[in-house]
């Protein structure tokens, strides 16, 4: 199983410094890096069948039968399958914070300056993997997952997974489409652990500089281990080539259209009828919201002449923001 291990420098004093009032209580903080990452707030996950790696078989052929009458045999037949495996990737930190930086300041501060540094952990840890599911690839990272958009179905445009809405150049922008279940798409962990980051107090330990002299630090582990499991490629629908605009009279802008969500959810295998979802990033909801309130047969009530909250579903089908979907994309052909 590969692992990513990313060991950081200790927290420095004048980092403490800056998150303390004058009087040394403990200050606000404003988590400005925090982003909306639900995908992973959906996404199914289910004990993997080994250590490192998920086993299981897609279905290539079903049985058809056949027509017969009295007097006369029917073929015999099985249903086809063929192996398949996913393996999962770990991911590691370390929040270490000198203890001698912790003298003078109240026990309560200096407690609530650890849980405010371990969520600054948790929340770019929960960014990482939500990037890695969409963008991850194993021949640019071998400790890494093998993302979405590096699979063979989602990566070019000619099939029915990828729907090319027609931008071009590097500014683009994708949403997907998604069909989430055992049966469909769902995410690992290995057998004892849990599904999650798993975070640890270590308490005090000692640490060591470039000299080789040892000081101590207060220390917060964290670990998560896991994958996903494609079962079948037709649960994933990807927009591609989407320009950072609603489209245009002519069609050529390469903008947002719902009918491209429509064509989208129509591939998936219960029309978005079953545990599907449509995660798009704060742009393309904020574009999918022009396009709802520019609509020739909406009646607005004249207290609320806009509407009164953001879009949450699309014929039924739950949207759900998720910011690790970049703005940068290149076009895929």
């Amino acid at each position: 199983m590969a692992t990513i291990s990313l060991v950081n420098k200790a927290l420095p004093l004048n980092e403490i410094a800056n998150r303390l009032d004058r009087d040394g209580s403990l200050g606000e903080l404003a988590f400005t890096m925090m982003e909306k990452n639900q995908l992973l707030e959906v996404l199914p996950f289910k004990t993997a069948s080994a250590e490192t790696h998920h086993d299981f078989s897609k279905v290539v052929s079903v049985p058809t039968g056949t027509w017969t009458k009295r007097d006369k045999g029917v073929n015999l037949e099985h249903g086809g399958t063929r192996p398949a495996k996913e393996y999962m990737g770990t991911i590691e930190s370390y929040s270490q914070v000198d203890v001698r930086n912790f003298r003078g300041v109240e026990r309560s501060a200096a407690a609530g300056l650890r849980l405010q540094e371990d969520k600054l952990f948790m929340t770019g840890l929960t960014q990482s993997v939500s990037h890695e599911i969409i963008y991850g690839n194993l021949g640019e990272d071998p400790n890494s997952l093998d993302g979405i958009f590096a699979r063979g179905a989602y990566n070019i445009t000619g099939g029915p997974q990828v729907i090319d809405a027609g931008g071009t150049g590097t500014d683009l922008m994708s949403i997907l489409i998604m069909e989430l279940g055992d049966d469909t798409m769902y995410g690992i962990y290995p057998n004892g652990t849990k599904a999650g980051i798993e975070t640890e107090d270590k308490g005090e330990e000692p640490k060591y500089d470039s000299d080789g002299k040892r000081y101590d630090v207060l220390t917060t582990h964290f670990i998560w281990d896991l994958g996903f499991v494609v079962k079948d490629d037709r649960a994933i629908v990807r927009i591609a080539n989407l320009a950072d605009a609603v489209i245009n009279d002519a069609g050529d802008n390469g903008g947002l259209s719902d009918d491209l969500i429509l064509d989208a959810l129509a591939q998936l295998p219960n029309m978005g009828e079953k545990s599907s979802y449509i995660f798009l990033n704060r742009r393309s909801l904020r574009n999918l919201q022009k396009v709802a309130k520019d609509r020739v047969n909406v009646t607005y009530d004249p207290t609320n002449p806009f509407g009164r909250k953001w879009i949450r579903d699309y014929m039924g089908t739950p949207i759900k923001m998720e910011e690790q979907l970049v703005l940068t994309e290149s076009v895929i052909s």
